[in-house]
C-alpha cells in the first residue's frame, strides 16, 4: 500500500523539502511533488522521524522558537522593514495631526476675534464644520 506525501505531510505536520531530505539522506529518491506516492517502508521511516523527536528544556524551547521567528531566512530583516513603515506612517500621522489641529484653531480663533457686526459668513461656516470636528474628536 502506498500514501501521497501530501497526506503524509498533513499526518507528520512537516514540510515536504523536510520529507523529501529526509528520504533522500536514507537512499530513496522521491520527486517533490505533493501528489509523489510513497511505500510502506518510507512511511515507517517518516514515523521514525516523528518519534525521534526530544522535548526541549524551556531554555531551548525558547531558544529555538526564537531562532525560527527572528533568525531564520533572516527574517529579521522583515521585523526591520516593519518598524520602518510603523515609524513612517506614525510620522505621517503626527504632521497631518499638526497640521489639521492648526488649521482648527487658526479658524476658531479668527472667528472669535471678528468684530461685533462684521461677520463673515464663509469663516462662520468653517468654524461651524471646525466646532463639529472638535466636538465628535473629544467625544
Amino acid at each position: 500500500m502506498s500514501i501521497r506525501l501530501n497526506k503524509a505531510i498533513k499526518e507528520f505536520n512537516v514540510g515536504l523539502q523536510t520529507i523529501v531530505d529526509f528520504l533522500g539522506k536514507k537512499g530513496y529518491k522521491i520527486n517533490a511533488v505533493p501528489s509523489e506516492k510513497i511505500d510502506d517502508k518510507q512511511y515507517e521511516l517518516l514515523k521514525e522521524l516523528l518519534n525521534s523527536g526530544t522535548k526541549l528544556s524551556f531554555g531551548q524551547d525558547f531558544f529555538f522558537k526564537f531562532y525560527q521567528a527572528f533568525l531564520l531566512k533572516d527574517r529579521w530583516m522583515q521585523y526591520i522593514s516593519g518598524v520602518g513603515t510603523t515609524l513612517l506612517v506614525t510620522a505621517l500621522a503626527l504632521a497631518l495631526g499638526v497640521v489639521l489641529g492648526s488649521v482648527v484653531a487658526l479658524v476658531r480663533v479668527t472667528h472669535d476675534q471678528q468684530r461685533p457686526g462684521h461677520k463673515n459668513a464663509v469663516l462662520g461656516f468653517f468654524n461651524a464644520v471646525c466646532q463639529l470636528y472638535t466636538t465628535i474628536i473629544r467625544g
